[in-house]
């Protein structure tokens, strides 16, 4: 397969549930250059990934931004497509049935005289129209609810826009243009404003009872102080710890508590420990291998403490983020149990 576009690659994956966020219709009079150029890069994407499908664009355009804006989708019964179903759909069709299909055609190719090899593969992906309209909608789906999982402030209407232009040969910009507005979105737009917006969350933190501010700016307040006979003093002290990160927005991202870790953790624990998934294990490690808050944070409580710290991005993950899951310039908020402190034996 050729190399897919970098926002199609980014929405793909198959996803069963969407909260449209930063997703609205948007003013047809006036364009949103991001949404355009990120319908485009889509577009653009589907036709280098997906070139021998003709997908059914009156049902695709409507599919999609339905998903994405979550609201009812299509009324067709013909076409009733659950949010479950999608994976599946998905899987078996783009992973199997379409190369085969595609493989077959190619194959014939060899001992037939066609005017267009292109036109004549596109004729054997679908076995019928109910067929294609089917597949597309499940495409279309599952690309709305990846968008309205994702977080791009889009406008619906202008990703429709831009989707359209390219495939009728008339976009105002082409895929270099448009991932030059993506990249600066995602490379400058979006970690200034995490930045200014953390920055602000940290200072409202700052207000509240009974909370206080270190000189390297972590925001921090005892919930309970502990034994102060046992505190970690050296970076080398090994503390055992029950956690919860959270975002801005509350979202949790980690725990180590089964009730309050993050879904797809769930889910990941329940297939690889079966027997013992729902365990509240804390963890233990020494205080100079994890961020530079948790280090200054945990020095000031003992065993037993609890603690909560609003951590800046420079004492968190810094101005790159960490594995997709923290953004870049992200502030974080951490509420930790100590349950033990083992000095350092040096």
């Amino acid at each position: 397969m050729k190399k897919i576009s970098i926002i199609l690659a980014a929405l793909l994956c198959a996803g069963v549930s969407a909260t449209a966020q930063n997703k609205e219709w948007g003013n047809e009079a006036e364009m949103d250059t991001l949404s355009y150029a990120s319908g485009v890069n889509v577009a653009f994407g589907m036709n280098k990934q997906f070139e021998y499908i003709p997908f059914d664009y009156t049902v695709f355009d409507k599919a999609v931004s339905n998903a994405a804006l979550g609201v009812a989708t299509l009324e067709e019964d013909s076409l009733t497509i659950s949010a479950d179903e999608l994976p599946k759909i998905i899987n078996e069709y783009f992973g199997k049935t379409y190369v085969d299909r595609v493989k077959a055609g190619q194959a014939d190719l060899d001992s037939l005289k066609v005017w267009s090899k292109t036109m004549y593969l596109q004729s054997r992906v679908f076995e019928t129209e109910h067929e294609r309209a089917y597949v597309t909608k499940a495409f279309a789906m599952n690309l709305g609810n990846n968008i309205a999982k994702s977080d791009l402030p889009v406008q619906m209407y202008w990703v429709l826009q831009g989707m359209r232009d390219y495939r009728e040969g008339k976009a105002i910009m082409d895929n270099d243009k448009a991932q030059y507005y993506i990249r600066r979105y995602y490379e400058i737009d979006r970690p200034m404003a995490i930045k200014n917006k953390s920055a602000a969350w940290l200072n409202e933190m700052a207000q509240q009872k009974g909370v206080k501010v270190l000189p390297s700016g972590l925001v921090y307040k005892i919930e309970k102080k502990g034994d102060k006979k046992l505190m970690p003093v050296s970076d080398k002290d090994n503390v055992t710890v029950h956690y919860k990160g959270t975002k801005q927005s509350g979202e949790t991202f980690d725990a180590t508590r089964y009730a309050e870790m993050p879904e797809a953790r769930k889910a990941q624990l329940k297939q690889f420990r079966p027997d013992s998934y729902d365990k509240d294990e804390p963890i233990s490690f020494e205080l100079n291998r994890v961020i530079s808050g948790w280090t200054e944070g945990l020095k000031l409580i003992g065993k037993g403490g609890k603690i909560t710290l609003w951590i800046p991005y420079n004492l968190a993950y810094g101005e790159r983020g960490a594995g997709g899951v923290i953004a870049p310039y992200e502030a974080l908020r951490f509420d930790i149990e100590l349950v033990d402190v083992k000095p350092a034996t040096e």
